[in-house]
């Protein structure tokens, strides 16, 4: 799989932090007033230059129905690891999108998808299917065994495994499954994968689609508004060149990763992969993160003391 990415030049102007091309990206002020910066493909979505975005208020290029909505859903998201999300929103000048949004220092992020117009797409009822399934499992020999055969056929994925990270980071597999063969084993090292820790916390659920596109630069339109914006609690944070180097070699096109956490501690990485680019809804995270904090508590209470 030849790797394609470019990475971001050295402008001024431009964040040193970047997101996929399968979404877009505004940063606005912590009141949601002024947009300060902007992915550079946003401009494709509304079908304006992208000399309309410099020095526009939130309300004028969304609408004013949409900011009054994402200040709501802000309130109720005081946490930037977990994002509020609106789904299904018609902008006043765009296409039916997926919101997400969180915190970041004095600025907000506001992350923006394409909706989804598969039909059961609930994030409940999503993870009413999980939570019946492993809500069964009575030991943890069960439960290494059946959630990677699980999280693969939830999510579509070719390959899953269970990761185990011990106190020193190394990765322990616990339990893998391969709908295409019966060998599990992919080449590759996953301590390259897991290399970051902090971003596994930061993030309970990261979805690449397609490591071997090039990333989306962030840049500014006002940025006297905020103080260092970052994507560190990101969606759509693209995934760095260590990580997509790291999936490239064990023959990854995408991946999913859900964070099992205990106790504020990494206990442990689902990592779902498949051989091609695939597209996931943001409902479709969203249940996984449902996924991912049903299955940490389950863990912990089969956990002997």
């Amino acid at each position: 799989m030849p790797e394609t990415r470019t990475h971001l030049s050295d402008r001024p102007e431009v964040l040193q932090q970047s997101i996929q091309p399968r979404g877009y990206v505004l940063i606005c002020d912590h009141n949601l007033d002024t947009i300060a910066y902007v992915s550079e493909n946003l401009p494709a979505l509304f079908g304006t230059p992208a000399a309309d975005v410099a020095g526009a208020t939130l309300e004028s290029f969304l609408g004013v129905e949409a900011v009054h909505q994402l200040r709501n859903c802000l309130a109720k998201s005081p946490d930037p690891s977990r994002a509020g999300v609106i789904l299904g929103f018609q902008l006043e000048n765009g296409p039916l999108v997926d919101l997400s949004l969180h915190f970041s220092n004095d600025s907000v992020v506001i992350e923006i998808e394409r909706a989804s117009t598969e039909a059961g797409s609930s994030p409940m009822e999503i993870a009413r299917g999980i939570f019946a399934r492993v809500r069964g499992l009575k030991n943890l020999s069960a439960l290494y065994k059946q959630v990677p055969r699980l999280a693969g056929a939830l999510f579509g994925f070719d390959r899953a495994t269970l990761i185990r990270i011990g106190p020193e980071g190394q990765p322990q597999v616990l339990g893998a499954s391969d709908r295409n063969s019966a060998d599990v084993a992919a080449s590759g090292d996953l301590s390259l994968l897991l290399a970051d820790r902090s971003a596994y916390l930061n993030v309970p659920v990261r979805f690449i689609a397609d490591a071997t596109l090039s990333d989306i630069a962030i840049i500014a339109v006002d940025a006297r508004t905020v103080t260092a914006p970052s994507l560190h609690f990101a969606h759509l944070a693209a995934g760095g060149s260590a990580q997509t180097s790291a999936m490239i070699a064990r023959g990854t096109a995408s991946m999913l990763s859900l964070s099992l956490v205990s106790d504020d501690q990494l206990w442990g990485v689902i990592l779902c992969e498949s051989t091609q680019p695939r597209h996931m809804p943001l409902a479709q995270v969203m249940a996984a993160e449902l996924f991912a904090d049903f299955l940490a508590l389950k863990i912990t209470a089969l956990t002997p003391v």
